[in-house]
Parts: C-alpha cells; structure tokens; sequence
C-alpha cells in the first residue's frame, strides 16, 4: 500500500521525507517532485567501474542531474544520492502532479510527496559528456547560448543557437 505525503504541510513534509528515505533504503520506490517536468540540466558521462547502481542498459554511460527543487533536496540531503527516472510509465505523457504519477504508477510506488504541480512543462537539457565536445542530445530549460558560454557545445538538429 502506497503512502501519500502533502509536502506544502511541515509536519506531512517530514514525516514524508523519513518515510521516503527508510523506503529508499529497503529498495523501495518513491515519487518525488522535481523543478521541470524531468529535472534540472542533465550531464551523461561514461560511467566508472565502481559505480555499483543497477541502472539498466545504460551503454557505459550514467546522467546525472541536481535539482533545485526543496522537497527533492530535502529527500537528496536525508537519502544521499539517488538513481532516478521520470514519474511515468514508457510511452506515456510525463507526470506533472502527484495525482498524474499515483495514476500511472499505483502501488508499485511505496510513497508519493507532493509538493503541488510541476510549475514548468520544459523538460530538463540534456548534454552528452561522453566525447570530446559536448554534444546537445536535448533542448530543453537551459537555451543553448547559456551553455556556450561555459562549454564548447555540438548542436546537431541545424539550429545553432535558440530564443
């Protein structure tokens, strides 16, 4: 049976973000919310030999985000770092409430915090770390001039730049 937590409430919060860490920890399932529709900017790198995660069929390579949103941060600071996926089945439109994802996913989930909707619809940058240029596998929040401006970037969709 799935538990559900309404993280706008303090002591719903904290009793959430215990509950979901103690799931975590015995290798269960938990939903939580994020700042865009499937994270912040996401990195892919080539995963190290030591990485011990099961995270399917990656081909060598392992994405990693941070996100800004707090209840996530607050479950990050609590759970320590964590493999994760977007709240929805394969095929699917993405969860953007609690109520999309509890629809999609039901008891296979042990506890859902919700923190209200996902206040953007923009899913998350995705840049390919992998070779010797950074390559852009998907626009997203972060424009592609934010990213030129820190990184050498290989956009391959024949747009050079975005509003």
């Amino acid at each position: 049976m799935s538990s559900r937590y309404d993280c706008t409430d303090a002591a719903q919060r904290a009793a959430g973000i215990s509950e979901a860490t103690e799931a975590l920890r015995k290798g269960e399932l938990a939903v939580l919310p994020t700042d865009t529709v499937y994270g912040g900017l996401t990195l892919v790198f080539r995963s190290a030999r030591s990485l011990v995660w099961d995270l399917g069929d990656t081909k060598g390579t392992v994405a990693v985000r941070m996100p800004m949103q707090p209840v996530a941060l607050d479950l990050l600071r609590e759970a320590g770092p964590l493999a994760v996926s977007s709240a929805n089945l394969t095929g699917s439109p993405p969860a953007t409430t609690a109520d999309d994802a509890e629809a999609q996913l039901g008891a296979a989930v042990s506890v859902y915090l919700d923190d209200g909707p996902c206040t953007a619809d923009v899913p998350s940058t995705i840049v390919d770390l992998t070779g010797p240029v950074a390559r852009l596998l998907r626009r997203g929040v972060i424009p592609v001039r934010r990213l030129r401006e820190v990184v050498a970037l290989i956009v391959d969709d024949g747009e050079e730049e975005d509003a």
